[in-house]
C-alpha cells in the first residue's frame, strides 16, 4: 500500500487483486476504455454482419446460419484456448494476444470482398475468426479480472466499465446505418463496412495496448509439465466435487435455457405480429439500450447493499414477464400495436441489465481458483452449446405449433411459464444463501 503522503503513482508491483487505494481510479479507467473499446467492437458485429453477408451475395440461408458461426467456433478454440491460459505467465497474456489477433483478423475481414471471385467462405472463416473470438475473449477476460481485482472491488470497477459501455450499444447502430443507408449502390455501401470493419481494427490494436497498461502482478500458473489428460479431468473433477460450483452451474444452465429458447422467435414477434417496421426497430434497440444504462447504478447499489444473489432476481424476474409484450400487443389494432409492443418492452427489459453484472461476479466467486481460466472455458463451452441449441429448439416449438399468430402467444406462454419456474428456483437459492451466510 502506498503512503497517503506521497504523490499518486502506479507501484510497479502489487499484490494479486488489490490495487492501491490511489490507483484505484485509474485501474477503473482502465477498464473503461477496454470495456468502451470491445463494446463498441460488438455493437458494430450485431449491426453490420447480416447486412455485410446480403452486400456480398449471401443467399438467405447462408445468412440464416449468421449467428450459429460465432458459437461453433467458441466451442472449438474454448478448451485449447483455456488450456493455453493455465500455461501462461500470466491471465493478462491470453487477453491481450487475442486483442492484437482480433485486430488483425478484423483487417482481413475487411477485405474479404477482394479475396476471391467467391468471397462468401471466406466471409465465413473471418466471421468466425472475429465475432467468435469475442466469447472466447470475454472467458479469459473474466479470469485477468478476478486475478486482478479484489472480489469486494469487483462490483464498482465492473459497473463502471459496463456502464461506458453502454452509450456504443445507442449510437453505433444510428451512425452506421447513416453512413450505410444514404448509400443507392451495394458497391459503396461495402466500401463503407470495410472503413467500419478497419476501425474495428485499430480499436482492438488500442485495447490490446490499454490491458497492458493494467497494473497487475503475475498469478501463479499450473505446473507446464501436466499433461493434458490429466489437467483436464483434475480441472472437471474440481468443479463437480466444488458444491458452490455445481450449485451456481445448474441453476444458471436452466436460467441460460430458458433464457434462449426464444431467441429465433423474438424478431418474428416483432415484426410478424408486434407490427413493427424499421424505424420502430431502431427506436426499441435505443430506447431499451438507454433504460438499462440509467438502471444499472440502481443494480449497482443493490449489490452493495443486498447481494448479486438478490439482484440477479430482478433480472429474472423482467425476463419472465417479458413475454407479456407479444401476449397482450396482439390484441391491440391497427398503429398502436407496435408502440404498445415497444413500451411493454422496455419496461421488462430495463432489469435484465443487472444480468450479466451479476453473472460475472457469482462466477468468479464460485469457480475453484486453482485451474479458473480452464474452469472458465468449460462453463463457456456450455453457454455456448445453448446458445446454438435453445433458439433452434424454440422456432422448431413455433412451427410444430402451426406457426401463426395463435401458436406464437401459446409459444410465449410458455416461455412466460418455464422463466417463472426458473425464478422460483434463483429465490430458493438466494434465501439458502443467505441463511448461511448469516
Amino acid at each position: 500500500m502506498l503512503c497517503p503522503f506521497r504523490k499518486n503513482r502506479i507501484p510497479k508491483k502489487q499484490t494479486k487483486g488489490t490495487p492501491s487505494r490511489q490507483s484505484l481510479w485509474f485501474v477503473m479507467f482502465l477498464f473503461g476504455i477496454e470495456g468502451f473499446l470491445l463494446q463498441t467492437v460488438t455493437s458494430v458485429n450485431s449491426y453490420t454482419n447480416s447486412l455485410y453477408a446480403t452486400y456480398l451475395g449471401a443467399t438467405q440461408a447462408q445468412i440464416g446460419v449468421i449467428s450459429s458461426i460465432p458459437s461453433l467456433v467458441s466451442l472449438v478454440l474454448l478448451l485449447p484456448v483455456g488450456l493455453a491460459a493455465e500455461r501462461a505467465r500470466s491471465s493478462r497474456t491470453i487477453p491481450v494476444f487475442l486483442s492484437f489477433f482480433m485486430s488483425v483478423m478484423y483487417l482481413l475481414y475487411a477485405f474479404v470482398p477482394q479475396s476471391s471471385a467467391h468471397p462468401i467462405p471466406w466471409y465465413f472463416l473471418l466471421l468466425g475468426l472475429t465475432t467468435g473470438l469475442v466469447f472466447t475473449y470475454n472467458a479469459q477476460w473474466q479470469s485477468f479480472f478476478a486475478d486482478a481485482i479484489s472480489a469486494d472491488q469487483r462490483n464498482d470497477i465492473y459497473t463502471f466499465r459496463t456502464r461506458i459501455g453502454y452509450p456504443s450499444t445507442i449510437l453505433v447502430p444510428l451512425i452506421c446505418g447513416a453512413l450505410v443507408s444514404s448509400l443507392a449502390h451495394a458497391a459503396d455501401k461495402i466500401f463503407r463496412f470495410q472503413c467500419i470493419y478497419v476501425v474495428c481494427s485499430a480499436l482492438l490494436l488500442i485495447q490490446g495496448v490499454v490491458l497492458l497498461k493494467i497494473p497487475f502482478s503475475p498469478h501463479r500458473t499450473t505446473d507446464k509439465k501436466r499433461t493434458l489428460s490429466s489437467e483436464i479431468p483434475e480441472a472437471v473433477s474440481e468443479m463437480l466435487h466444488s458444491k458452490a460450483f455445481m450449485s451456481f452451474f445448474v441453476a444458471i444452465m436452466l436460467f441460460y435455457a430458458t433464457w434462449y429458447i426464444d431467441y429465433g422467435c423474438w424478431y418474428l414477434a416483432e415484426t410478424l405480429y408486434g407490427g413493427m417496421t424499421e424505424l420502430h426497430l431502431s427506436w426499441f434497440s435505443a430506447l431499451f439500450s438507454l433504460s438499462q444504462f440509467l438502471a444499472l447504478g440502481v443494480f449497482a447499489r443493490l449489490n452493495h447493499r443486498r447481494s448479486v444473489h438478490f439482484t440477479i432476481l430482478l433480472g429474472i424476474a423482467g425476463l419472465a414477464l417479458c413475454p407479456l409484450a407479444v401476449i397482450l400487443s396482439v390484441h391491440i389494432q391497427g398503429s398502436l400495436r407496435p408502440w404498445f409492443f415497444m413500451a411493454l418492452g422496455i419496461l421488462f427489459n430495463t432489469t435484465p441489465a443487472c444480468i450479466p453484472l451479476c453473472v460475472v461476479q457469482m462466477l468468479l466467486d464460485a469457480a475453484p481458483e486453482k485451474h479458473r481460466s480452464l474452469n472458465i472455458s468449460l462453463y463457456t463451452m456450455a453457454t455456448c452449446t445453448l446458445q446454438m441449441i435453445m433458439p433452434y429448439l424454440g422456432s422448431r416449438m413455433y412451427q410444430a405449433m402451426g406457426a401463426n399468430q395463435e401458436a406464437m402467444v401459446s409459444f410465449y406462454t410458455f416461455v412466460m411459464l418455464i422463466r417463472t419456474a426458473v425464478m422460483i428456483l434463483f429465490i430458493f437459492r438466494y434465501r439458502r444463501i443467505k441463511k448461511e451466510l448469516s
